[in-house]
């Protein structure tokens, strides 16, 4: 008979785990474990609810967190509206500045014809 967590090759299969077992339900009802396992038995629910509410205290945290996350991200969406609507604005001054150009260089031509005329005349 062996220990070890190696079977013997004369043991029934399975009898390896037999002697951690055993002292491990030994111990467990032993006058130490016992008392652990009562002691468990009654503290139990308050480590359930200290663990509850130090959950709470982290979840408090991340939602704070996430508060000030949402305030930045509407200051940026802000900024960012500001700057469309100023893009929006650069683009209508250029396309009104490409009409009056295309008008001037127009008005430019004919003003050209019209002096070729007038020294030919």
């Amino acid at each position: 008979m062996t220990f070890f967590l190696v079977p013997d090759p004369a043991l029934p299969a399975g009898y390896s785990w037999i002697p951690i077992v055993i002292p491990i339900i030994i111990a467990l009802f032993s006058g130490t474990g016992f008392v652990a396992w009562r002691r468990l038995r009654t503290e139990g629910p308050k480590i359930i609810i200290e663990a509850a509410q130090g959950a709470v205290i982290v979840q408090s945290g991340v939602i704070e967190d996430l508060r000030d996350q949402i305030a930045d991200l509407r200051l940026r969406l802000d900024d960012a509206l500001k700057l469309q609507a100023r893009v929006r604005q650069l683009e209508q001054s250029e396309e009104e500045l490409q009409v009056e150009n295309t008008r001037l260089k127009s008005e430019v031509r004919r003003l050209k014809e019209r002096v070729t005329e007038l020294e030919e005349a």
